[in-house]
């Protein structure tokens, strides 16, 4: 399932040329590109002298030369200046797509069946809302039994057009969903395909990164396609992070987790993409007050925050762990 409150964010539409129209010359509405646009609307034309005007829906106006947005249509009037062109989004059908993918959490990942613990879940401890401010969230009692008690995190997901190789990237929608003990990420049913919202499937494919609250990112080494429809979370993948290093961008970009899996390095606390000293510290801290529960430093993800997290970011920084996800923008 996919809260239509998700963001995406939608880069400013590329300039088109002001066309000098004459009094009377009918001005065209142009309807935004689907990546564009949260809807998809036919086109309509405005008339022209000396301003234009609609009447309508929930729709909104966005000028393709740099004009301010202006707010919702509804059921009154829109003008604006004669001699411009101008990208219609909102109103209509919800335009949705939908990947599945599969990922493993190192610090989570047991290499049992199912490969990672849903401790989180088991303890009460997960929070209603996702922790990445993406406005997704689940009712009370969610995690307290199927498919909720199946959830490992909360998870952040990106797509992203451009070359990884000549950043920064371009970050085209941004959502959240779980992370599942086998490793599928889903929506926030804990059972279909992860959402995003405002995404036309056929603009598609694009560069997947997946984050984490506390391990460090990635980003898929090749483009994942996209459906229009979703599906169940699960086998077979659009992408699956799990099965070789390869899989994702960079160099060492994951934790080899032993039998041919792999999975994000785990104590990046902070989420700057590092494993050092600050992410010891929180650590440190959390351990000495005796915290539990959703907390930072609990690398492990079992709700507590004692050696084992020491372990993960000791191990993890001697390595030398960092994310080999790009700049975007």
């Amino acid at each position: 399932m996919c809260n239509r409150s998700a963001s995406h964010e939608r880069p400013h539409p590329a300039a088109l040329p002001a066309r000098a129209l004459a009094l009377g010359v009918a001005l065209l509405l142009v309807l935004a590109p689907p990546l564009r646009a949260q809807y998809t609307l036919a086109a309509a034309a405005f008339t022209s002298g000396g301003a234009t005007s609609a009447t309508g829906g929930a729709y909104t106006l966005t000028s393709a030369i740099g004009q301010p947005t202006a707010g919702p249509l509804t059921g009154g009037g829109y003008s604006g200046g004669a001699g411009f062109i101008y990208q219609l989004g909102g109103g209509g059908a919800a335009v949705m797509a939908y990947v599945d993918v599969r990922a493993f959490l190192q610090g989570a990942y047991t290499g049992g069946s199912p490969a990672q613990r849903a401790d989180l879940a088991a303890g009460g401890h997960l929070p209603l809302t996702d922790p990445y401010g993406q406005g997704q969230s689940v009712a009370a009692g969610f995690f307290a039994s199927a498919p909720g008690n199946e959830v490992v995190d909360w998870v952040k997901a990106e797509l992203r057009s451009g070359n990884p190789a000549s950043p920064p990237m371009t970050i085209v929608s941004t959502t959240a969903g779980f992370l599942l003990r086998d490793g599928s990420l889903a929506g926030t049913d804990a059972t279909t395909e992860l959402c995003f919202p405002g995404v036309d499937a056929s603009d598609g494919p694009f560069f997947l990164v997946i984050h984490h609250r506390n391990h460090l990112g990635v980003l898929s080494s090749v483009q994942v396609p996209l459906s229009a429809a979703a599906g169940p979370a699960g086998a077979p993948y659009d992408h699956d992070f799990t099965t070789a290093m390869a899989q994702a961008f960079g160099t060492n970009p994951m934790k080899n987790l032993g039998g041919g899996a792999f999975g994000l390095w785990a104590a990046d606390g902070d989420g700057d993409g590092q494993v050092t000293a600050p992410d010891f510290n929180l650590f440190n801290t959390a351990t000495a007050a005796g915290a539990i529960g959703y907390q930072a430093a609990d690398y492990d993800g079992d709700g507590q925050v004692t050696a084992p997290d020491f372990n993960l970011f000791n191990s993890n920084t001697t390595a030398g762990a960092s994310s080999q996800v790009p700049a975007a923008n």
